[in-house]
């Protein structure tokens, strides 16, 4: 008699276990709808990656910003065949006849520039018929100006020449098409130099 009360008493216990089970299913069901809401905070994230996409497409602008101010940069150095790409500058510019190792270049399609060799000397000579606050583009402090004048076409010109503390030597003039610089770095003599300076500006 015990043994079947023991088996209906376990038979009861395993099926209140089970109900009580059955009922605590919902509960995580119900937690996973709440968490649902969650979801839709997390949806709300799925906002908030909308906000980056924004934010990507504002770098993105700031980008194409960037991109159309790079463009309105001009181009820094454009080499050359030679001095007859200078004339739709409008310039009128030469190269010594003891020139070696001669380059030219084309700057911000407005500045013309020639680079040379005369006996172991660098120098650059630039051209431009547009207003440079700088056209050499050396930029220290020069001293000692001497002046000449030179004439080329029956017009006269004011050749000036300066040294720099490096001892770097510019000469600067004027023609009615536009200014002119040279530039020369190493242990040339001023008057060479000059020299040199005087033959371009009349030549030009």
């Amino acid at each position: 008699m015990r043994k079947p009360l023991l088996a209906l008493i376990l038979v009861f216990a395993l099926a209140t276990s089970a109900l009580m089970v059955g009922c605590g299913a919902p509960a995580p069901a119900g937690d996973a709808s709440g968490s649902a809401a969650p979801s839709g905070s997390g949806s709300a994230s799925g906002g908030s990656s909308a906000s980056a996409t924004p934010s990507s497409s504002g770098s993105g602008g700031s980008a194409s910003a960037s991109s159309s101010s790079a463009a309105q940069l001009p181009n820094p150095q454009k080499r050359v065949s030679g001095l007859d790409d200078f004339k739709a500058l409008n310039l009128r510019m030469s190269v010594p006849t003891e020139a070696a190792d001669v380059s030219f270049y084309i700057i911000g399609e407005e500045i013309a520039e020639v680079d040379f060799l005369v006996n172991d000397t660098s120098f650059i000579y630039r051209g431009s018929a547009v207003a440079q606050s700088n056209l050499s583009g050396v930029y220290e402090e020069f001293s000692s100006p001497q002046t000449q004048s030179v004439t080329r076409d029956g017009v006269q010109a004011t050749l000036t020449v300066e040294i720099a503390t490096s001892g770097i030597l510019r000469a600067t003039w004027t023609w009615p098409e536009g200014n002119y610089s040279l530039i020369g770095t190493g242990s040339i003599p001023q008057q060479n130099f000059t020299d040199i300076a005087v033959q371009l500006a009349q030549a030009s």
